[in-house]
C-alpha cells in the first residue's frame, strides 16, 4: 500500500504526463487547423441531422452565408430545400454504409455562380466530414468542350451542305440555324461587303437567324449600306480587314459603338471575319442578347472554321459564276461529250458554228456527234489520237451544218479521267475555220498562177 507521498507523487507525474498530453495535443490541434487554414477547400464537421459542428477552413468566398452562420445550425436552415435535402441524404449514406460518398453540385456564393464537388466521410456513429471542393474552373473547362464539339459538329453539316450546294443562300437560314443552337446565342448574322460609287467600303446585313424571344434585325435600316468607319466602328474596320477576330462585352466598346449595339439588345458579341480568298467579303456575328456570356478560345477557334467554310463555299460559287459568265459569252466553242458521242454540255457559241439556234436545240436534235461528221471514220482516229497523249491534240474536221452544208472546224481536245485514271468523258473547244480555209485556198491558187 502507497504511502500519502508516494500517492502525491504519482499523482503528480500523471497530472504532469497528462498536461503534456493536452499540450500536445493542442499543439496538433493547432497545426492540423493552419493546415486546413491553408487549403483552398471547405471542410466541415457535421452531425447525422446535418448540423455543422466545425468549420475548418478559412476561405470563406464559397460559403453561401457568412461561416458563423453555419455553426450550430442545420443545412436547411442555410441552404436551399432541395440542396439540403441532397446533402442529408449523403450523410445519411455514409453513416449507413462506413463509406464516403461524393456529389457534384452548382451553388451561388460571393464568389459568383460556382461548382463543387463533395465528399463525405464517416468520423464515427453520429459524425461526417465533409470536404467541398471548387471545380468551377473544370466544369468551365468541360462546358467550352462541349460548346466546342457541338460547334464542330454544326460546322460538319454546314460543310456538307455548303459544299455540294448550287448556290449558298439556299441552304444559308438552315447553316446559320445550326450555329445558333450550337453556340447558344440569340441572333447569328452575315453582313456582306461593297463599295459605294464614291469608293466607299459599305456593309450590309444579308441573312440572319434568332432565337425565339429576340428581335430580328435584318429590316433594320441601320444594318444596311453601313460604313463602319463613318459610324464609328474604325477599329471594327482595320480588325476585320486584317483577318482579326472582335469579341466582348458591349459595355466595354467606346460609347458610340456600345450605344448602335445596346440598341439591340446585344450584351456581348463575337465577329469573325469571312474572306473569300485573300478579298474580305464580309463578317459572321454572334450576339447573347440581354444577358452577356464568355466566348472561350475553343468556342472562337471553331466559329473561325465555320467562317472559313463560308469563305470556300463563296470563293467557290464566285468562281463558278466567272466561268458560266466566259461559257456563255464565248466566241469559241465549248464542249464537253462522253467517248460514245453523246453531247452533255455546250455552250452557245458551239450551236452558232454547227447551225443551231441553242445548245438545247442541238443535244435534243442530235443525240450523237458522230451525225455531225462528214467522214464518221474520223471520230474513232480522234479518240485514239485523244488517249494516246496525255495532253490535247488539235485536228481539223469537217462537219456538216444544219442547213446541210459542210464546215471545216478546228478542235482542241483533251480527255478528262476519274481518280482511278479510267476515261470520263472528252472536253475541249471548237473553232469555225471554214472561212480561213477559203482565204488559204485563194491565195494558194493565186501563188499558182503567178
Amino acid at each position: 500500500m502507497m504511502t500519502n507521498a508516494e500517492l502525491v507523487a504519482t499523482l503528480q507525474a500523471e497530472n504532469a504526463l497528462l498536461r503534456r498530453r493536452v499540450a500536445d495535443l493542442e499543439q496538433h490541434t493547432t497545426y492540423l487547423r493552419q493546415l486546413f487554414a491553408r487549403l483552398t477547400d471547405v471542410v466541415m464537421v457535421l452531425d447525422s441531422a446535418g448540423c455543422c459542428c466545425d468549420i475548418l477552413s478559412a476561405d470563406t468566398s464559397l460559403f453561401y452565408h457568412p461561416t458563423a452562420e453555419f455553426i450550430g445550425k442545420t443545412f436547411h436552415e442555410v441552404l436551399p430545400q432541395s440542396q439540403a435535402d441532397a446533402f442529408l441524404a449523403l450523410i445519411r449514406e455514409a453513416l449507413a454504409t462506413g463509406q464516403s460518398v461524393s456529389v457534384e453540385y452548382p451553388l451561388a456564393v460571393p464568389a459568383g455562380e460556382c461548382w463543387f464537388a463533395g465528399y463525405v466521410s464517416p468520423l464515427d456513429d453520429n459524425t461526417v466530414l465533409l470536404t467541398t471542393q471548387d471545380i468551377t474552373e473544370r466544369k468551365q473547362a468541360e462546358s467550352a468542350l462541349r460548346r466546342r464539339d457541338a460547334i464542330l459538329e454544326a460546322v460538319n453539316r454546314i460543310a456538307e451542305r455548303l459544299l455540294t450546294a448550287n448556290d449558298w443562300r439556299t441552304h444559308i437560314t438552315d447553316v446559320l440555324a445550326y450555329l445558333g443552337a450550337a453556340t447558344g446565342a440569340g441572333r447569328v448574322y452575315i453582313f456582306q461587303n461593297y463599295d459605294a460609287p464614291d469608293g466607299t467600303l459599305l456593309t450590309s446585313q444579308c441573312c440572319e437567324w434568332t432565337a425565339p424571344g429576340i428581335s430580328p434585325q435584318i429590316d433594320n435600316p441601320m444594318t444596311h449600306g453601313l460604313s463602319l468607319r463613318n459610324a464609328g466602328f474604325t477599329d471594327w474596320e482595320e480588325l476585320l480587314g486584317s483577318n482579326r477576330i472582335i469579341v466582348g462585352h458591349v459595355r466595354q466598346f467606346p460609347p458610340s459603338v456600345a450605344t448602335f449595339l445596346a440598341a439591340q439588345d446585344i450584351a456581348s458579341l463575337v465577329v469573325v471575319p469571312i474572306f473569300a480568298g485573300q478579298v474580305w467579303w464580309g463578317f459572321i456575328g454572334f450576339d447573347a442578347c440581354y444577358t452577356e456570356r464568355e466566348w472561350t478560345p475553343l468556342e472562337i477557334d471553331a466559329l473561325r472554321v465555320a467562317a472559313n467554310i463560308l469563305g470556300a463555299t463563296i470563293l467557290r460559287r464566285q468562281a463558278e459564276n466567272a466561268f458560266h459568265s466566259i461559257f456563255e459569252n464565248a466566241l469559241i466553242g465549248i464542249f464537253r461529250i462522253t467517248l460514245d458521242g453523246r453531247f452533255l454540255v455546250v455552250n452557245p457559241a458551239t450551236a452558232h458554228i454547227l447551225g443551231y439556234s441553242s445548245p438545247q436545240e442541238l443535244i435534243q436534235v442530235v443525240p450523237n456527234v458522230t451525225r455531225l461528221y462528214v467522214d464518221p471514220a474520223h471520230r474513232p482516229q480522234i479518240i485514239r489520237s485523244v488517249l494516246e497523249h496525255a495532253g490535247s491534240i488539235q485536228v481539223e474536221n469537217r462537219f456538216y451544218h444544219r442547213d446541210g452544208h459542210e464546215i471545216i472546224a478546228q478542235l482542241n481536245i483533251w480527255i478528262t479521267r476519274n481518280e482511278a485514271g479510267m476515261p470520263l468523258y472528252l472536253e475541249g473547244f471548237i473553232e469555225d475555220i471554214t472561212e480561213q480555209k477559203r482565204l488559204e485556198a485563194e491565195q494558194r491558187l493565186n501563188e499558182d498562177r503567178l
